[in-house]
């Protein structure tokens, strides 16, 4: 369920979208017209992708996986719930 807040943001990024649709060029792909406000952008790019950068394994999931039962084979794999 979402709470009275998050609905309330949900309907104004649509109008925004909508807004931003009327405003488009015919030729402009829909894919270009942004969701976010100025504000959300801000946070998405420049606070929350502030942090450092994880990196990323080299390979297939499934050989990922394998070199880690490899390291440490009495470990668990995963765990559901």
């Amino acid at each position: 369920m979402y709470s009275q807040e998050e609905l309330d943001a949900h309907v104004a990024r649509f109008l925004l979208f909508l807004e931003r649709m009327a405003d488009a060029r015919p030729e402009q792909p829909i894919g270009s017209i942004s969701l976010l406000s100025a504000d959300e952008r801000e946070r998405v790019v420049g606070v929350w992708s502030s942090g450092s950068v994880v990196g990323v394994p080299e390979g297939t999931a499934s050989g990922v996986f394998e070199a880690r039962v490899a390291e440490a084979p009495d470990a668990v794999g995963g765990r559901l719930g």
